[in-house]
């Protein structure tokens, strides 16, 4: 208080004007102290706002983001079901090549009968009607082991259920997360607490303001200019540094969807002309056999027409002598047959069981690995973890230590002056921060639009390749159809194998990914724990030293300072903020860099498939061409035995087609049977394909939300607790 007029009292006629003088102190006083009423007020109206934006957030989070990665989850299993319940199209190709096996054991069946027909008497019909029986049994038996092996393969329908077992982690892991939210959500309603405790305390202190605010104009006047140039200079950095990565980053991604874009063209152009060639020529190569085919039968036809005319009586002489010798040998071939079929069918199971063994043993290494590695990282990580925050603990109390040093010398060299120019300053910061806050937004607002555009573009050119490559899919595989046979069957069982366990590879790699963002997530949530434990530490703490120095005198001029730090904090965390979203938006930038990174690299992988596949078609088409070679010769010889026959025993021939067409029936309905046990199968590829395509968007998708989620949460806390260090 000023002392300077005290003389006046022993002055004659000075009463009127100490009056006034006291009049003057009491409005100026009171000015202040309602000045000073509506400057906390508007401070703690803010921090009521950021509170209840907060509480605000983590309901958003809790109702929307965590129901929608519930109802992903859901259409996950409701895929998973779908594709189970369809029946794949390996195993529909396995049925139609069964079918072209029955159809050829059907016509050298009818090609044998009518040999043993045109040569076998009366009297031997029991024994070769027995014969074929036999035949007919040991086909049988052949489809039966081909059933079996099917049936080795339920093993992979397991690999997908621990699959789907660890989609369940996957939940699991959503539903502690939630937890996590729980605990954030308690931890706000604290720090709410806190924040009142805090504004009894300011209210109380406002009392104290009266004497000590005249002296604090000049400092704060040239402290205010200071800080109007130095975030002057700030938000023009900010907004050159903001508009030249966003320039940067549009030019990167133009040139990487225009080269991909020219890459898939020219790709797809090469496969189509390889595929037309490659058609046009089996087509015109399969049409001139056949034709050459039929000529020559039509030829040798005619020729054993006439022979058969000119030979009967030789033929005749002839058969007595030779029908003990074609039993003999019918029934020699029909046991070597028989004994090779079960050898080669033997060996086709011990393969498959020794590859699904090692597939097996593969798959288990692979996890326990993982597991090993998991183990490792949380133990390191734990680690680590701990040494941050011992290293944030001494940083914390050296601060501490110094900001108590500077608020004492602060205490003693404040002594001056504090007018208008605070209200002006503080207006004047106000909307030079929302002019750049609604600057960044439209900035970011448009880089998003453009960047949801060309994604846009990308997605749909990539729909098309895949709607080209399943036009390709739908053409091989009817040429497949055509070509394959039983051997090569099983050749196809064993690379079908062979690609399910680099899949099943491709499906741990995808796994462990999971669990590394999972792992980060956790990472993330204890870091918002810790921070939110060390806050509370910090309010416990400034709780007992504001009572501790509630008697103290020089409390006044620590409000006055109070004051300034609180505008400087305000500042510092809008500034925070901002730069929290420029490092959103480049993190944004890089997650849609990696994902077209991703869906680029898995285009290429398909057409490395593709080109794998067409030479296995030549492959195949080569094997064909020799099938029908040798299927020429044995029409030659079946000509030439046709030629010795006797037209005598042409009536015979109808009871042993007869007795064929049985054994066709019941190998016909062995068929069937095991065309609808193949049919009843999963398509693995699909499987994994449909699979992948659904989790991996939905993990980047709760990567994302939950970044965004914990930088904000960081921000918030941050701008909310920082006023409240500067004033311990």
């Amino acid at each position: 208080m000023d002392h300077s007029n005290h003389t006046t009292l022993l002055q004659a006629g000075g009463q009127s004007g100490i009056s006034e003088r006291m009049r003057d102190l009491l409005a100026r006083a009171s000015q202040d102290h309602v000045y000073e009423q509506r400057t906390q007020g508007a401070v703690l109206d803010e921090i009521r706002q950021r509170l209840e934006g907060m509480e605000w957030l983590l309901r958003e989070v809790r109702e929307r983001e965590l129901g929608g990665l519930s109802g992903t989850l859901q259409a996950v299993s409701g895929r998973l079901d779908d594709i189970t319940a369809k029946p794949p199209m390996w195993a529909e190709g396995l049925a139609q090549h069964v079918e072209a096996v029955r159809d050829h054991v059907d016509a050298v069946g009818e090609r044998i009968g009518d040999v043993d027909a045109r040569v076998a008497p009366v009297a031997d019909l029991p024994g070769l009607r027995a014969d074929l029986g036999t035949m007919g049994e040991g086909v049988g038996e052949a489809l039966t082991r081909l059933q079996t092996v099917l049936e080795t393969t339920d093993g992979l329908t397991k690999g997908m259920s621990d699959f789907a077992a660890t989609l369940a982690t996957l939940n699991s892991s959503m539903e502690a997360a939630a937890s996590r939210f729980t605990r954030l959500d308690k931890s706000m309603a604290d720090l709410s607490t806190r924040t009142d405790r805090v504004e009894v305390a300011v209210g109380d202190l406002s009392e104290h303001l009266t004497a000590r605010l005249s002296a604090q104009d000049k400092q704060l006047a040239v402290r205010m200019d200071e800080t109007d140039q130095r975030l002057t200079t700030r938000l023009d950095e900010a907004d050159q540094r903001l508009t030249a990565r966003l320039d940067d980053t549009d030019q990167r991604l133009s040139d990487r969807l225009d080269a991909t874009d020219r890459r898939l063209s020219d790709r797809l152009d090469e496969a189509d002309q390889h595929l037309t060639a490659r058609f046009d020529q089996a087509d015109q190569r399969l049409t001139a056999r056949m034709d050459e085919t039929d000529q020559r039968l039509t030829a040798r036809m005619d020729e054993t027409d006439q022979r058969l005319t000119a030979r009967l009586d030789e033929t005749d002489q002839r058969l007595t002598a030779r029908l003990g010798e074609t039993d003999q040998r019918l029934s020699n071939r029909l046991g070597e047959t028989e004994e090779r079929l079960s050898d080669r069918l033997g060996e086709a199971e011990e393969r498959l069981s020794d590859r699904l063994d090692e597939t097996d043993q593969r798959l288990t290494d692979r996890l326990d690995q993982t597991d090993q590695r998991l183990s490792d990282r949380l133990d390191q990580t734990g680690l680590r973890l701990t040494a941050r925050m011992d290293e944030t603990d001494q940083r914390l109390a050296t601060s501490l230590v110094e900001a108590d040093e500077r608020l004492a010398s602060r205490l003693k060299e404040s002594d001056e002056q504090l007018g208008s120019r605070l209200s002006d300053v503080e207006l004047r910061l106000a909307t030079r921060l929302d002019e750049a806050d609604q600057h960044l937004a439209v900035q970011l607002g448009e880089s998003e639009q453009r960047l949801s555009a060309r994604l846009s573009g990308v997605d749909a050119r990539l729909d098309r390749v895949e709607g080209r490559l399943t036009g390709l899919d739908s053409r091989l595989t009817g040429f497949d159809s055509r070509l394959e046979s039983a051997d090569e069957c099983l050749a196809d069982i064993d690379t079908r194998l062979d690609g399910l366990d680099g899949r099943m590879a491709g499906v741990d790699k995808r796994l462990l990914s999971v669990d590394n963002q999972l792992g980060g997530v956790d990472k993330r949530l204890g870091t918002v724990d810790g921070h939110l434990g060390r806050h509370d530490d910090r309010f416990d703490a400034l709780d007992v030293r504001i009572d501790a120095r509630f008697g103290a005198l020089d409390e006044r001029m620590a409000a006055s300072d109070q004051r300034l730090g609180e505008l400087s904090t305000r500042n510092e965390g809008r500034f925070n903020k901002l730069d929290t979203q420029i490092d959103s938006v480049d993190e944004r930038l890089v997650e849609a860099e990696e994902l077209l990174s991703s869906r680029f690299d898995g285009i290429d992988t398909r057409f490395n498939g593709l080109d794998t596949h067409l030479n296995g078609l030549a492959t195949r088409a080569e094997q064909a061409s020799a099938h029908l070679e040798s299927v020429d010769d044995r029409i030659e010889t079946v000509s030439e035995r046709v030629g010795r026959l006797p037209e005598a025993l042409a009536g015979q021939s109808e009871l042993l087609q007869a007795h064929a067409g049985d054994q066709a029936e019941r190998l016909t309905a062995a068929a069937n049977a095991l065309t609808e046990l193949v049919t009843a199968r999963p398509d693995r590829d699909q499987l994994t394909e449909t699979v992948t395509g659904i989790v991996q968007p939905a993990t980047d998708d709760l990567t994302k939300r939950l970044g965004a989620l914990e930088e904000t949460m960081l921000a918030l806390a941050e701008a909310l607790l920082r006023p409240v260090r500067t004033k311990d």
